[in-house]
């Protein structure tokens, strides 16, 4: 597979693509982003995290018969693609014909197979369902999304809540911490905060995760829209030490984006501080993955209960 992986991350098979009428995602893609979300569940799903990771992703996207299809390139992964079907309950297309037209494309690139992912538990069916091909299916605990119950996470009461509960009493008692809401006129602040954050850490070990979440950050101040988005700032004695960016899709869904902290148990203090004020009216909040980072997975397998939100890799080949 080694081999494999390194072949198709060729600047060959990113040229194939754009022949094939496939475009680079930028800023000014987010409101066709915004019209594929459907509801989603997922995080990787969302127009935010598609188009401000756009520049460390480095993918294309095509319309193909009503359906958004991109295709990433990814260092040490076959060329992938997510598909994001129209909101219309039935398309004209069947997913069978967009499928083929991707395996068709897929293999025209010299790749053996077709690789979707990010596929959502409740559309899987849908791809087992296709003919003509050997489907094999996989599941990655590390790639799904923590997502809490609001009422859940807000509330501290019970056993289950006991951590949560004594980090944040704590917190809820200093007189030195306060909130900002985060607007246009103060957005960069957050950038500092994450620049602070990083000169902590190895930048290529974070990097090998997603990418550079600086320059995702960055990205997202030219999206942020105060009547859609919701963010706050943490000062300590006026002093930035955190912030948090989100934003409630529906009645059931809200997504933390962006957040960073300097400053034990401040990230805590932010998410419950930011979902008790601006996401309590959604169902559930939606907390990405860990990515297979000990220190991330222990923190959100610490905020109570949980539920993980699977995605699905679905490979197509054939004889």
């Amino acid at each position: 597979m080694e081999q494999i992986e390194t072949l198709y991350q060729t600047p060959e098979s990113y040229t194939f693509f754009r022949e094939q009428g496939f475009l680079p995602v930028d800023g000014s893609l987010y409101g066709l982003f915004k019209r594929y979300e459907r509801e989603n569940t997922l995080q990787e799903r969302s127009a935010v995290i598609n188009i401000s990771w756009s520049c460390t992703y480095r993918h294309l996207y095509k319309i193909i018969c009503d359906y958004l299809c991109c295709a990433y390139f990814r260092p040490e992964r076959p060329v992938y693609f997510v598909i994001y079907p129209p909101r219309m309950d039935k398309s004209a297309y069947p997913l069978q014909s967009i499928v083929d037209r991707l395996y068709e494309l897929s293999k025209a690139a010299g790749q053996p197979f077709l690789q979707i992912r990010l596929i959502e538990e409740r559309f899987l069916s849908g791809y087992e369902a296709l003919s003509g091909y050997h489907i094999t299916i996989e599941y990655q605990e590390d790639n799904s999304e923590y997502a809490f119950k609001t009422k859940d996470f807000i509330n501290l009461s019970g056993t289950v809540n006991l951590n949560k509960r004594q980090r944040l009493t704590k917190l809820f008692k200093r007189t030195d911490l306060f909130f900002k809401p985060i607007a246009n006129k103060n957005i960069d602040i957050c950038l500092e905060i994450q620049k602070t954050w990083c000169r902590t850490k190895d930048c290529s070990y974070c990097m090998s995760f997603l990418g550079c979440e600086k320059e995702a950050l960055t990205a997202m101040f030219a999206l942020f829209n105060e009547s859609v988005h919701r963010g706050i700032l943490l000062y300590c004695n006026d002093i930035p030490v955190g912030y948090g960016i989100g934003e409630r899709i529906n009645e059931r869904l809200a997504f933390a984006y962006f957040g960073k902290s300097i400053g034990k148990d401040y990230f805590l203090y932010i998410l419950y501080t930011m979902t008790k004020l601006f996401f309590n009216r959604a169902e559930y909040i939606n907390l990405d993955v860990d990515m297979g980072n000990h220190g991330l997975r222990m923190f959100k397998t610490h905020l109570g209960l949980y539920g993980l939100w699977r995605k699905y890799i679905c490979t197509f080949t054939k004889d």
